[in-house]
């Protein structure tokens, strides 16, 4: 067990406050509010050391109701599971095998005998071994947590011998995810530690409804066999991955090997992510388009439709962009290209990008398809008006005429003599917006020969 953690109340005095909580209740107790301060420090704090700790001194003494008891030998038996303890936990997991180990929230003697009988309708459905049909699937799944344990006992014997029937085996585990709690959860999480845990275990995963079972799904995100964790999240008429937090998502890809990052590579083109989670994925996809993978570099490049939603996506973009083989579609420009509360180019960020749109430019094939976007955010960064911009889109020019229309846009008193130098290799259908522009301006004095020599020269091409 590892180092504890300090706590904000310690043990004896948890201990009497869980007392007082039953003395000063209005009205009847339930078990979990017996148990309030236990589950807190479990379910809250996540201090599983010290909520062992305090289950077992709570057991020990006699405050508890028999309710209460009840719940805490099923809490204490399935948080040593969670810790791997497997053969500790058996004997409260034993105790603990009443009403409120099925989930029942009410303490009364019918409702216990009640539960027990659902439990027998349940061994008796099971009962035979056949593929389950429909009848008996809707049957099982209408008692609920009552029929966990015979569930369970299939499901254990299964686990145990490593012999699942086809058509039965996965679709009680289904129920499982379907019907959820305590339970349910332990036995699932204990299979996610498994290196063999077989694939029946999270075939039907997609039926789990609660946060709480989509939380036991995640688990399943570490697991060493990727085959088991994309037929847990790539299956069913509303797949896991689309349900599960895209951080949780982001962080299998971190953490996990080739097949992780191009599972999430794909999964991020349907997604809406947060501007922190788009740079999350550009790192992923540009740590996988320096893979020697082909497969993996291939994914990285599929997905560079979706990743314009952040300055980290668009760098990745562009600096990806000789190497794409069709258009990309043009987003709107990201909100973290702008200064913060404004429309306002960051002077910083467009300095980034403006190096790279340049350096690209520098290598793309004249008829390559990109030229469309690459141009588009020329256009976009030349709004910021950096130092040493007019100089590189003139010598952009001799290389794409599309750059005049961009020059066009940003010429002022200070680069128009620089500008109308050039325009003699100028073609007629941008000469017109240039001359439009150029008319805006109080030209300098000795800019203005050049430009009547020009304007000459363009009327005489116009002829």
């Amino acid at each position: 067990m590892g180092t504890m953690k300090t706590i904000a109340i310690p043990f004896f005095v948890a201990a009497v406050l869980a007392a007082d909580i039953v003395a000063q209740q209005p009205s009847a107790p339930t078990p979990r509010s017996e148990l309030a301060v236990v589950i807190a420090l479990e379910e809250q704090q996540g201090d599983l050391a010290a909520a062992e700790k305090l289950y077992r001194e709570l057991l020990q003494g006699t405050a508890l109701s028999a309710d209460a008891r009840e719940l805490a030998n099923q809490r204490l038996g399935a948080l040593l599971q969670r810790l791997g303890r497997v053969d500790d936990a058996k004997p409260f997991l034993a105790a603990g095998s009443g009403a409120r180990a099925v989930g029942m929230d009410s303490s009364s003697q019918e409702d216990r005998a009640r539960a027990a009988a659902l439990g027998e309708q349940a061994k008796k459905l099971l009962a035979g071994g056949l593929p389950l049909d429909d009848d008996t699937r809707r049957a099982l799944e209408w008692i609920g947590r009552p029929a966990v344990p015979a569930i369970l006992a299939e499901l254990e014997a299964a686990l145990s011998s490593g012999k699942a029937q086809v058509g039965r085996t996965e679709v009680l585990a289904g129920l499982l995810w379907r019907i959820g709690g305590d339970q349910a959860a332990v036995f699932l999480r204990s299979a996610a530690t498994r290196k063999d845990c077989p694939q029946w275990v999270v075939r039907y995963a997609y039926w789990a409804e609660s946060d709480a079972m989509l939380g036991v799904a995640q688990d399943f995100l570490w697991h060493p066999d990727f085959s088991l964790v994309a037929a847990m999240l790539d299956v069913g008429e509303s797949p896991l991955a689309r349900r599960l937090p895209a951080d949780a998502i982001l962080t299998m890809a971190e953490r996990g090997g080739n097949m992780q990052r191009r599972f999430a590579l794909g999964w991020c083109r349907d997604q809406r992510l947060t501007l922190d989670q788009e740079a999350r994925m550009a790192a992923i996809a540009a740590d996988a388009a320096r893979s020697p993978d082909p497969l993996l570099g291939m994914a990285a490049l599929a997905a560079l439709p979706k990743l314009q939603r952040s300055v980290a996506g668009i760098r990745f973009v562009l600096d990806q962009l000789p190497a794409i083989q069709g258009k990309l579609p043009i987003e709107a420009p990201p909100e973290d290209i702008y200064q913060a509360g404004t429309k306002v180019l960051d002077p910083q960020i467009a300095a980034d990008l403006w190096q790279r749109v340049m350096r690209c430019a520098k290598v793309l094939p004249k008829m390559h398809p990109a030229w469309d976007f690459l141009l588009v955010w020329i256009a976009r960064l030349a709004e910021a008006r950096l130092p040493g911009q007019m100089d590189d889109l003139l010598e952009l020019q001799k290389r794409c005429d599309a750059a005049w229309s961009t020059i066009a846009n940003v010429i002022d008193a200070r680069n128009a003599l620089a500008v109308i130098k050039q325009a003699p290799n100028l073609k007629t259908e941008y000469g017109r917006k240039l001359l439009q522009a150029l008319a805006l301006i109080d030209l300098p004095a000795d800019a203005v020969p050049l430009l009547l020599q020009w304007t000459s020269a363009y009327q005489e091409a116009l002829v």
